[in-house]
């Protein structure tokens, strides 16, 4: 439904792209919920939102980076495989989670691609989150994906989307699902899917061309988990042997579970079949009934014989490792014809081959390099900050880097490896679990301030070219200790004294230090969220002004917040922009992500929900809105999370699921040039 003030009507006809729909936006990594519902009693609300002077408005200039291209794709690398499938003819297809495709290899070296690199989504011909697949008798490949099953042809085209409508929604009917895990065919050419939050397995029947599912059991209960035999906690991943028992891997309750059925598909019976797993999510059964497990969170793959009677086939308990040995976490694996064992390796980005005796084959696919990164591409750009000599610094989420981009939109450095975490605060030059989707800043003396909310930590780096200088907290985020950060997400200098501020997401405060990196002071209070205007919900970006005012994205109290100070010490906030608690659509709700201040003063908030970018004047006045539908045309946006303003009053945003920063420029769209006549 299309929702315009007359006051937007006019800005529109001045040029400026106003939103005709607002999809919801997808959360920021780590988000929590909020607090307090928007009709919690005794919520302090901003005054309406006041509208400024007319007048100012924004063109579009330019893009950096490629519309809906995050890397460039090519068939040697893996980005996060979750699944694998051999078929029947040893045809080979991995299954990217974070990659959004499934690559298949025949044996006589055909390629098979099926999705598009790195962009999840749910709409016709894409893959959202996948994670395993089969295959029918007449060859067509079936995916499970968030929340749907997608049938492909031989060919690679779309066939089916089952449930139709709403693919991308969860539930718990029986043509909905919730983070289906697992899918595999009976001997009888009966579906079978693992349906994980929903604690069931769900069966189906298959019949014509395009096919269709009938729904005929469920195994397990619906919604409920349990440790015994009726009931299964988060199931993974399910195969068939010869018999056509089923197996399910019981991920939760650290077993497999075997079940039969006396009657081809109802009064399905189960039993603990192995136990001892830790966090195991794969299974496969070769030709001869033995059983193979991905045993997670051990480091390790499980061969057992049909009675149940297991031991290690590769890998070593409990020991990680990059090497032909060893592996990182392994959520599913498979076996051809001949008794090679394919065992997905996922956080290092391959698939380890080894023979029927547990010897080491092959590598498929390149160890922890996801993909190869260019200098045009952006893997969710999310944070952007400006840089002094008139560049900007774009922080990417799934992309794990922060890149240094000069005026002329060319690459100058870069930190992070493409696509890497690291979970380790004493390894330098990498970023934790949420990248670098965290805002710089840069001093006035050539240095870079970047959080590395995975860590916990604010990395410093030069300026120039980007060399590494040191670390401030480098420890794990606790409640209550004041030289420590528990996810930070934004880190801004204050231009009047050079102090250091933080806001301090998951601790609901804002950390303040002096330009030696010594504590200061808190602005909020330490591990309490709450609407009032001393306290935060979620602190997600921080600003100051020419003069020492603070700013700060209040994200789930849905608000921007302004504190100031007298002695440096004891600040006072008070809302500026959104009314608290209360999410819209309007020129006076948001939900900030991101928030810049140009040199006059005035505000620019990243609403994320809005998929646009609210400007308003010093005073909290609203001015202008830069994008406001979603789309992947110039002028749209596709949840801004970031925005930045440089010295000349460019905006930059990062158009994060475009792939894209978008740059604009300050003025107005139309003018009227007097008719001369001659």
């Amino acid at each position: 439904m299309k929702r315009r003030s007359a006051f937007f009507s006019l800005l529109i006809l001045l040029g400026l792209v106003l939103a005709s729909a607002y999809p919801a936006a997808a959360n920021r990594p780590g988000d929590k919920p909020a607090v307090n519902s928007p009709t919690t009693p005794g919520k302090t609300h901003s005054p309406q939102t006041s509208l400024g002077a007319s007048g100012l408005s924004f063109r579009y200039a330019s893009t950096f980076g490629v519309t809906d291209q995050p890397y460039p794709a090519d068939t040697n690398h893996f980005n996060s495989p979750d699944g694998v499938f051999v078929d029947g003819s040893s045809n080979l297809y991995v299954v990217e989670q974070n990659g959004q495709r499934v690559l298949g290899y025949s044996t006589g070296g055909n390629f098979f691609q099926i999705g598009y690199a790195g962009l999840g989504r749910s709409l016709d011909n894409f893959l959202n989150n996948p994670r395993d697949a089969a295959k029918d008798s007449n060859g067509n490949l079936w995916v499970v994906m968030e929340n749907a099953i997608r049938v492909f042809s031989p060919s690679g085209s779309q066939v089916m989307t089952f449930p139709q409508a709403n693919p991308g929604q969860s539930g718990n009917s029986n043509a909905q699902f919730n983070v289906p895990n697992g899918i595999a065919f009976d001997h009888n050419g009966r579906l079978f899917v693992s349906d994980e939050n929903n604690q069931r397995v769900q069966v189906y029947t298959v019949s014509g061309i395009p096919p269709t599912l009938t729904y005929v059991n469920t195994i397990g209960v619906t919604g409920v988990s349990g440790g015994d035999n009726t009931h299964f906690f988060n199931p993974g991943r399910i195969a068939f042997d010869s018999s056509n028992a089923l197996y399910v891997v019981d991920t939760i309750n650290f077993r497999v579970q075997k079940c039969t059925s006396t009657n081809n598909w109802a009064n399905w019976t189960c039993s603990t079949f192995y136990s001892g797993l830790t966090f195991s999510t794969g299974i496969a059964i070769d030709h001869n009934d033995q059983v193979f497990i991905a045993d997670g969170d051990n480091n390790q793959v499980l061969k057992c014989s049909p009675d149940g009677t297991c031991h290690n086939f590769a890998g070593e308990y409990q020991v990680s490792g990059s090497d032909n040995g060893h592996f990182g976490w392994v959520p599913a694996l498979a076996t051809d014809s001949s008794g090679d064992v394919y065992v997905c390796d996922q956080s290092n980005d391959r698939i380890q081959v080894f023979d029927k005796n547990g010897t080491f084959v092959k590598t498929i696919g390149a160890t922890q390099a996801p993909y190869v990164a260019d200098t045009q591409r952006y893997y969710e750009p999310w944070s952007i900050a400006a840089a002094g000599n008139g560049g900007v610094y774009i922080g990417e989420n799934h992309g794990d880097r922060l890149i240094k981009v000069n005026p002329n939109g060319t690459q100058a450095w870069t930190v992070g490896q493409a696509g890497v975490i690291t979970i380790d605060p004493a390894v330098n030059g990498y970023f934790g679990s949420f990248g670098a989707s965290a805002t710089a800043a840069e001093t006035a003396d050539g240095k870079v301030y970047i959080p590395d909310a995975g860590n916990n930590r604010i990395q410093i780096y030069a300026a120039n070219a980007g060399g590494y200088i040191g670390s401030m907290a480098q420890y794990i985020g606790q409640n209550g200790v004041s030289d420590q950060f528990n996810g930070p997400f934004g880190v801004a200098i204050n231009p009047v004294n050079q102090d250091i501020l933080v806001a301090d997401y998951f601790n609901d405060r804002v950390q303040v230090f002096d330009s030696s990196w010594a504590y200061k002071t808190t602005i909020g209070e330490t591990g309490v969220a709450s609407p009032d205007n001393g306290h935060f919900n979620g602190p997600v970006s921080v600003a100051v002004s020419s003069s020492g005012a603070v700013f700060v994205a209040d994200r789930f109290n849905m608000r921007v917040q302004q504190c100031a100070t007298s002695d440096g010490f004891v600040y006072t906030c008070t809302v500026f922009a959104g009314v608290t608690g209360e999410n819209g659509s309007d020129f006076a709700h948001l939900r900030p992500s991101g928030i810049a201040l140009d040199k006059n003063g005035r505000l620019y908030v990243a609403d994320d929900s809005n998929n646009r970018v609210q400007v308003f004047d010093a005073t909290g006045a609203y001015m202008a809105t830069i994008g406001g539908s979603s789309g992947p045309s110039n002028n749209q946006l596709r949840q801004p999370e970031g925005v930045a303003v440089d010295q000349n009053g460019n905006v930059y945003i990062t158009d994060t699921y475009n792939q894209r920063v978008q740059k604009f420029l300050p003025g107005i769209y139309l003018t009227y040039l007097p008719v001369i006549r001659r």
